[in-house]
């Protein structure tokens, strides 16, 4: 690789565009002062990257811009581009060809170019320090840094040795690797903050969908275990509603039969209630007894005023007495008549009850007859268990409890003879009842040979005898209460006739005797008027008594009739308990049926509710038998819903968040994964360019050491001069990792880390020279010359080392002397067998070795323009013309 051309334009003083070409050898650029000769090597060390103004004599950006003059404007933007020939791939790029652009403007901006293609600095440094040249070191020297080499500090010159050991791509490389670890690892910790902000929730939503799953599959559980159980409910309750409507259709039935019996009796009662005979013949001796009594009270009134005349003649006379008499016989002959008229409506009353009491006797009898039966029924279930897989030891003993109870209810209601043993026989009636209903409730725990339609048709019997019997005992206790009472109030009411007649023939005695005394002609015309009126209330009472003697074998006759009415009712009453019996059963079979529905209706909305609709055909559709659900199904279902309870609800876009989250932690993940193999292997790579940096460092170091040494010797003809490594023992600060924190080890980057204590290191090169005939070793002990000629003896073992594919030389040997600049000309001239130099100078000495002199000169307008020549067609010319 070699420096085939350079274009400049708008920079510093070449405002024009101006080309250089350059061939292998030594170029000279020679011309006045001030005519802008090291505007050329600026311009090559600022298209190589140089970022310090200073090194550019300038300080600002636009400094590098052409500023105008009297007679041109200032530019507003400069260009440099840097041909190189890369035939040999000097340069790890695809092209023969190498071409380096670089622009800036005026108002800051700039730009870098390779082949007209704009890239990064980094890329051109990185291109550069391959190709083994650079822009601050060697390649290109400018004025003042040959000294510089010598008077810097063994720090800062052991950076120069760096490039100059040719290790400078892989520092750059190192501190690109070591800018890539800084960026992982800061990474690292963007992702490692992410990844502990992500990993709380992904935790939290990893529960939940843990919890999801588990939930999940509870709920199939809770599915196939509702589906089983709703099933059997379902085809249980399908099968007791088909049993209950058909219970139902034979209870209608039933009811037809009952309600046409119920229908006859109804019109029989009504033929005999429409019957007109008996209300016409009552009221025709009703009116008869009426108009006899009304007769009777005025033959009484005319009687009574008599009896009040008679008795104020015997008030005249002074017979009080008889007055008194005849007043209390007619008393006591009117509480006779009372007594008398009220024992025989008793006695009539009393018979009548009295057949009504021997016809419920009769029907006492028809219910004893029905117990016993209902007895023989009991004993027949119980033979049915005897033979089954159920005995019912306890249910016959306590139904002949039962019966000998009820027995002796029944006696006892008998023998009832005082209301005041009514209440006693009120606790036994309860007593009965509960009786009844615990044998009720023996006979529904009634197991598997018994079905259930005979245990609720018994206890239907036992509820019916009971309530025929128990209605039937009340009738009969109160009609014979009532038959007693009567027996006592007639036995009363005979005993209060025997007593009044006794009065009453008493008083009749004191009257005769009383009236005997009275005087003849009074007594006699009264006694005739009261025999006449005696006449006429006998002969009207005998006409009452005629009525009422109708009057009675007309009630006799409608007693009958009343009894045949009695019967029918009863009949009607029966047949009519009969139809309500079978009405309520029918009616309690319908509240069954509709429960039933009702309850039918409510399991399927259940289901639908409660079951998930894909699982709905298995429960509606299926025609598999399934038993009703088990006590334990029922609780596993409540388990399953118990679990989901716990469980609780759940979002349902907890899932798909957890599948973002997780997808975006595993990305995250993978990525820190992947960044700390990457920073392993950057720290691997980063120790490695360090050992390949310290072999190649020693091994230049070495054969620099001896070039210097001859080339020192050429210079000076004599003497010694070489390089010496200062190397510092590492000692640690005191408690310095103890104040460092953990987290910062990302801190402690390779560069940057300390090595071990007690470790030697290169901190710095000193150089020691000895001219011939001196002991000097410091160069600080050097005149100027010497100084120039130990730096120019440097500088050549450098490039003699590891030579740059071109060296710019500013006026480098401005400080020599006619002999040392031969010197330094023949040096060059050697050393442009290795690399191509560009030499800015004054010195003839060099300007004879160059292949190509290029002349500067600056004119008013302070723009720098080119004159060149080729030294070899010179020669040639010279040679064919003559100097002429």
């Amino acid at each position: 690789m070699f420096l085939e051309r350079l274009e400049m334009q708008g920079f510093k003083s070449f405002a024009s565009k101006t080309a250089l070409e350059f061939g292998r050898g030594i170029t000279a650029i020679v011309g006045p002062n001030g005519s802008g000769k090291s505007n050329i090597a600026d311009a090559i060390r600022w298209v190589l990257g140089e970022q310090s103004l200073k090194l550019i004599r300038g300080k600002k950006a636009e400094d590098a811009i052409f500023a105008g003059s009297d007679k041109k404007t200032k530019l507003g933007a400069a260009e440099v581009s840097l041909f190189l020939n890369n035939e040999d791939r000097a340069a790890p790029i695809d092209f023969s060809e190498l071409v380096i652009t670089r622009r800036v403007f005026r108002d800051g901006t700039g730009e870098y170019l390779i082949n007209k293609r704009p890239v990064r600095l980094a890329d051109i440094q990185m291109l550069l320090a391959k190709a083994n040249f650079g822009q601050r070191t060697y390649s290109v020297i400018g004025q003042g840094m040959v000294d510089s080499f010598l008077v810097t500090s063994p720090q800062e010159r052991k950076h120069f040795f760096d490039e100059a050991a040719g290790v400078r791509q892989y520092q750059l490389k190192r501190d690109q690797t070591i800018n890539k670890l800084e960026h992982t690892r800061e990474n690292l910790r963007q992702a490692e903050a992410l990844l502990q902000e992500i990993e709380p929730r992904l935790r939290s939503l990893t529960r939940q969908v843990r919890r999801l799953e588990r939930r999940t599959e509870v709920e199939q559980q809770l599915t196939a275990a509702q589906v089983k159980a709703y099933r059997g409910t379902l085809q249980e309750l399908r099968s007791q509603l088909s049993r209950a409507q058909h219970q139902l259709s034979q209870f209608e039935s039933e009811r037809v039969k009952h309600d046409r019996v119920v229908q006859e009796l109804h019109r029989q009662l009504s033929k005999l209630e429409q019957e007109q005979s008996r209300s016409e013949a009552f009221a025709a001796l009703q009116r008869d007894y009426e108009r006899t009594q009304a007769n009777k009270s005025v033959l009484l009134a005319e009687q009574a005023v008599l009896t009040g005349q008679r008795d104020a003649v015997f008030a005249q006379q002074g017979k009080v007495n008889v007055v008194w008499l005849e007043k209390q016989a007619a008393a006591v002959a009117q509480q006779l008549a009372e007594v008398v008229a009220e024992a025989t409506g008793l006695e009539h009353g009393l018979g009548v009850e009295q057949s009504k009491l021997t016809a419920l006797e009769a029907e006492e009898a028809g219910r004893r007859k029905a117990y016993e039966r209902l007895e023989a029924e009991v004993h027949d279930i119980h033979a049915a268990l005897a033979h089954g897989a159920v005995t019912l030891p306890e249910v016959q003993r306590e139904f002949t409890e039962f019966v000998g109870f009820e027995q002796a209810f029944v006696a006892e209601l008998r023998g009832v003879t005082a209301p005041e043993q009514l209440a006693k026989l009120q606790r036994r009636a309860d007593e009965l009842d509960q009786r009844t209903e615990r044998l009720a409730a023996r006979l529904e725990r009634i197991g598997a040979t018994v079905t259930a339609e005979q245990v609720v048709e018994l206890q239907d019997k036992v509820r019916q005898a009971l309530s025929f019997r128990e209605a039937a005992t009340q009738r009969a206790n109160d009609l014979r209460l009532s038959v007693r009472l009567k027996m006592e109030k007639v036995a009363q009411l005979q005993h209060a006739r025997q007593r009044l007649e006794e009065e009453r023939d008493r008083l009749d005695r004191e009257l005769a005797r009383a009236r005997a005394e009275t005087e003849e002609d009074a007594a006699a015309t009264s006694r005739e008027q009261s025999e006449a009126l005696a006449k006429k209330i006998a002969a009207v009472d005998k006409r009452l008594a005629a009525v009422t003697a109708e009057l009675q074998r007309f009630n006799e006759t409608e007693t009958k009739k009343r009894d045949e009415l009695f019967r029918v009712q009863r009949e009607l009453r029966t047949a009519q308990d009969q139809l309500n019996q079978v009405v309520t059963k029918q009616n309690e079979v319908k509240i069954e049926v509709a429960r039933l529905e009702t309850r039918l209706q409510d399991v399927e909305r259940e289901v639908r509710e409660e079951v998930k609709e894909q699982a709905w055909s298995p429960i509606f559709d299926s025609r598999e038998s399934t038993a009703p659900p088990t006590p334990e199904q029922l609780d596993e279902v409540q388990r399953f819903k118990h679990q989901l309870g716990l469980i609780g609800g759940l979002d349902e876009g907890v899932e798909q968040e957890y599948t973002q989250t997780n997808e975006r932690y595993t990305f995250l993940k993978t990525q820190y994964d992947d960044l700390i193999k990457a920073s392993a292997q950057l720290e691997a790579g980063i120790v490695e360019l360090d050992q390949t940096i310290k072999e190649r460092f020693d091994d230049a170091f070495h054969k620099i050491n001896q070039e210097f040494g001859k080339f020192f010797k050429s210079l000076f003809s004599g003497g010694s001069a070489k390089l010496v490594l200062l190397r510092e023992e590492v000692v640690a600060e005191p408690d310095a990792e103890a104040e460092e924190d953990e987290t910062d080890d990302d801190q402690g980057e390779v560069d940057k880390k300390k090595p071990a204590q007690g470790e030697k290191v290169v901190t710095g090169i000193e150089i020691q020279a000895t001219p011939p005939g001196k002991r000097l070793k410091g160069i600080a002990m050097l005149s100027g010359g010497e100084r120039a000629l130990t730096s120019i003896a440097l500088i050549c073992a450098i490039i003699s080392n590891n030579p740059s594919p071109f060296v710019v030389l500013d006026e480098v040997d401005a400080a020599l002397d006619e002999a040392n600049s031969q010197r330094f000309a023949a040096i060059l001239a050697h050393l442009a067998k290795q690399t191509q130099f560009v030499t800015i100078t004054h010195n003839r000495a060099t300007m004879e070795k160059a292949n190509i002199l290029y002349g500067v000169t600056m004119g008013d307008d302070g723009v720098s323009r080119m004159l060149s020549v080729k030294l070899e067609e010179a020669e040639h010319v010279i040679k064919r013309y003559g100097n002429r």
